[in-house]
């Protein structure tokens, strides 16, 4: 019989909320045809990065903290021809703050940690927004320990940060579950041993399995 496994890793936007591309997301479009030219231009231009790639993109210094905010707007603004629109670094705290939370899964997160299971929430996010992201959760009633790419220096998919989690949480990787929404994420966190989930939209089966997985 498989031993359950002893603790869980759990990205914040797409796991903990709502994906980005839901229903939520699209109420959040701009209204403006500038404004809907400048968001179209933002996503051409980081549609092109290698989400699962370590290199020097300027959104990559940006979610390690090797880049600040206001940098990043302006490096925007130089590519992405606006129409009268500038790009508002506020665009990206509204998804943040706006996007349903899943409270079921919430609520599971919270149930593993009373049954002794070690959680960890790791997140490749800006310094900038951790304000917005981190109010809308009880981080320390969920979370054995919180590792945010900003502050660490490494970002998902990198080896790195799965391993600095795991040793925060004094636990090895063949012991441990992580859940992201991201494909590139999920293969990283396979590739150091980590037993993963890929989320999608059916909580009740990202539970089912996590129960699986933890022998609840």
């Amino acid at each position: 019989m498989t031993e359950p496994l002893q603790a869980a890793l759990f990205d914040f936007a797409g796991v903990m909320t709502e994906p980005f591309l839901g229903r939520s997301g699209r109420d959040q479009a701009p209204q403006t045809e500038a404004e809907r030219q400048m968001r179209k231009g933002l996503w051409e231009l980081l549609s092109g990065v290698t989400f699962g790639a370590s290199d020097d993109h300027p959104w990559h210094r940006l979610e390690t903290g090797r880049m600040e905010l206001a940098e990043f707007v302006a490096w925007v603004d130089e590519q992405v021809p606006g129409g009268g629109a500038r790009f508002d670094p506020q665009q990206g705290e509204i998804p943040l703050s706006h996007l349903p939370m899943r409270t079921a899964l919430i609520d599971e997160v919270r149930r593993l940690r009373e049954a002794g299971v070690r959680t960890a929430l790791v997140t490749n996010n800006v310094r900038e927004w951790r304000p917005v992201w981190s109010s809308r959760l009880p981080l320390d009633e969920l979370f054995d320990t919180v590792v945010d790419s900003s502050e660490v220096g490494h970002r998902k998919p990198e080896a790195e940060i799965y391993e600095l989690t795991l040793g925060r949480l004094e636990v090895t990787a063949d012991r441990a579950v992580f859940l992201d929404d991201m494909t590139a994420n999920v293969e990283g966190a396979r590739a150091v041993g980590l037993h993963a989930i890929h989320v999608e939209e059916d909580t009740d089966a990202v539970i089912a399995e996590l129960r699986t997985l933890t022998g609840r």
